[in-house]
């Protein structure tokens, strides 16, 4: 079940090459700074792009915000995903936390995503790893993964990346700031 949600999600992110971070951080220190809400929204968009229904966050606990979701291909397989909203590197301690959290919830596929760099001691222990499957996503990965899911991050000038607030609002707030829509003419 989860080898076909695998088999396009590598175990480890591909390690940043020179420029691929740069114009990533206005986006990164956006997203640092989003209430709960607002994060909750950005990574049910993210996870719909990396094609996963997501069904919201699997503990009550606010810090580390951590979502499940399910394969759209395979609705059996089931995937968590973690962010980690920090600046430093993700470290192979959060490796080994967020693998106890999947094997608690008894789930093989787990995403761990972080605002941050990736240290290489993480992605040896996140590669040598069987069952479960962790699939680690850098700061600068995760702002294009955002913006190829249309996630609310954007281009902006000069080459940097922001974060497009208009995609996290609520859909009814969206709806009142928007005005009033229109369906074949007709307001509603």
């Amino acid at each position: 079940m989860t080898d076909t949600f695998l088999s396009n999600c590598p175990a480890a992110p591909v390690p940043d090459g020179p420029g691929e971070g740069t114009g990533c951080e206005p986006a990164l220190s956006a997203i640092r700074a989003l209430p709960s809400e607002a994060l909750d929204r950005l990574a049910a968009r993210w996870l719909l792009g990396l094609g996963l229904r997501p069904h919201g966050r699997a503990e009550g606990r606010r810090v580390p915000p951590t979502y499940v979701a399910e394969a759209a291909a395979d609705p059996g397989c089931r995937v968590l995903a973690r962010v980690l909203l920090r600046r430093n590197a993700l470290q192979a301690h959060h490796v080994d936390t967020f693998l106890g959290a999947l094997s608690r919830s008894r789930v093989a596929t787990g995403i761990l995503a972080t605002a941050g760099p990736v240290a290489p001691e993480a992605i040896r222990l996140a590669q040598a790893l069987r069952r479960p499957r962790i699939r680690l996503v850098s700061g600068a990965a995760w702002v294009l993964e955002l913006a190829e899911a249309r996630a609310g991050v954007v281009r902006g000038s000069q080459d940097a990346w922001l974060l497009d607030p208009s995609c996290l609002l609520d859909p009814e707030a969206h709806a009142a700031a928007s005005g009033p829509s229109r369906r074949n003419g007709q307001r509603w």
